[in-house]
């Protein structure tokens, strides 16, 4: 019976250590962005960021915005953007995914800077588009807040993880086929 369970548990280490890593890189961002120094000194700048930056696009495409703090106000619209509007926790679910996974550290940290730079990017579209549906249909705001743009969020960074961990291992096949 030992025997069997010492094959299971070496069968099974790759995804236990897998979900082991990924698990201690998720309580790590909770902690991280609950701790009073992060509110106040961090958080308040990545929405800000946010604002700025969605209410400089907005304006470039005519809408006539400004931003105060986390807010974007136009004289037809005003919206927020508050805790979970900032793309922190599919960043943090992404990085997680490909810290734990095993492939060389110099290709997780190349995947992971350019997830999360597609990740923002994709934020400010989702803020932008949000503050379009509340000038242009404030009926569907709701729905594209909470549902559309959340599913979208959780399949694009799931599908990121699927893309980088898939160029892991072409890469490191390729890299076996040359020796």
């Amino acid at each position: 019976m030992t025997n069997n369970n010492t094959s299971w548990l070496e069968e099974k280490k790759p995804i236990l250590r897998l979900l082991g890593f990924f698990t201690l890189g998720i309580i790590v961002y909770m902690i991280f962005t609950s701790l009073p120094f992060f509110k106040e000194n961090i958080y308040p700048y990545i929405i800000m960021m946010n604002s700025s930056v969605s209410s400089v696009i907005l304006s470039i495409l005519g809408y006539g915005t400004t931003w105060d703090a986390d807010k974007i106000l136009s004289a037809d619209a005003q919206i927020s953007i508050k805790k979970g509007c900032d793309a922190l926790a599919p960043i943090a679910i992404f990085s997680s995914v490909l810290l734990a996974y095993p492939a060389d550290w110099s290709k997780k940290f190349k995947a992971v800077l350019l997830g999360i730079l597609t990740l923002l990017a994709v934020n400010i579209i989702r803020i932008v588009s949000l503050f379009m549906f509340e000038i242009h249909a404030p009926h569907l705001f709701d729905l594209m807040h909470l549902v559309i743009w959340q599913g979208i969020f959780i399949f694009l960074a799931l599908m990121l993880c699927f893309y980088w961990i898939k160029s892991f291992e072409t890469k490191a096949e390729d890299h076996a086929e040359t020796e």
